[in-house]
């Protein structure tokens, strides 16, 4: 009886135990335009030492419409987090907007937390000032020049769903003559004022650049915080 009492315990004990496997939160990365998921591989290391689930995959940011990826794009990668809840969400510059966009049309199960790196939710001022650059269009795809500054641009109508979302934005630019183009403090690509909108919960300005936020230690630390609190650990708000 002893026996078959600890086996049964034991049994229970490993019943208890299973569903932990997908217990942690699951963590959604997606990068920017003409970029990579090699560039948020940095950030993806210190989330999963956090004990995050990660998932962080390519999309052909230059090749396809934005409409497009704002409805194709997430699900993909919310697919992998396999039944993990909640489930949150960091983006760097254009994966902003796409995600914003994809909630305003669809609901996100178990949906957590989002960090937005760079976003150019009021559109940038460089596009509209590089979209009719010959070859522009041919590096940057339709999603690039879609992401006007104009009132009736992409960005500037997307109606919002209730979510919690956290801003970083940078302004320390490694483009001094893109800066000369882009109105008030900026990071090189996107204005600081560009980068918030209505909904958002908290924001927050940091000397990073456009091109490497998404590496800094201090960033990473801020947007762990914003996920496990909904509010970052210093606000210039």
């Amino acid at each position: 009886m002893i026996v078959l009492r600890t086996c049964f315990l034991a049994f229970l004990s490993l019943l208890s135990l299973a569903p932990m496997a997908k217990a942690e939160a699951c963590v959604v990365l997606l990068h920017g335009l003409a970029r990579s998921a090699t560039t948020m591989w940095l950030l993806e290391v210190r989330l999963k030492d956090e004990g995050f689930f990660t998932v962080n995959e390519s999309y052909p940011s230059t090749t396809t419409p934005l409409t497009e990826l704002i409805d194709t794009v997430p699900p993909l990668s919310i697919e992998k987090c396999d039944d993990r809840h909640p489930i949150h969400f960091v983006t760097h510059s254009m994966g902003g907007v796409i995600m914003r966009g994809h909630l305003a049309r669809h609901q996100v199960e178990g949906l957590g937390r989002l960090v937005l790196l760079a976003p150019p939710n009021k559109g940038s001022e460089l596009v509209d000032t590089m979209k009719e650059i010959p070859g522009f269009d041919w590096v940057n795809g339709p999603a690039g020049v879609a992401l006007s500054a104009d009132i009736d641009s992409i960005p500037n109508t997307i109606s919002d769903a209730g979510a919690e979302y956290g801003v970083i934005a940078g302004n320390l630019s490694l483009n001094p003559l893109y800066s000369l183009l882009i109105p008030g403090g900026d990071d090189g690509k996107v204005s600081v004022e560009s980068t918030k909108f209505a909904a958002m919960t908290d924001h927050i300005t940091m000397y990073v650049s456009h091109t490497f936020i998404m590496n800094s230690a201090d960033v990473t630390d801020q947007i762990i915080v914003f996920l496990k609190t909904g509010r970052f650990a210093r606000s210039d708000e």
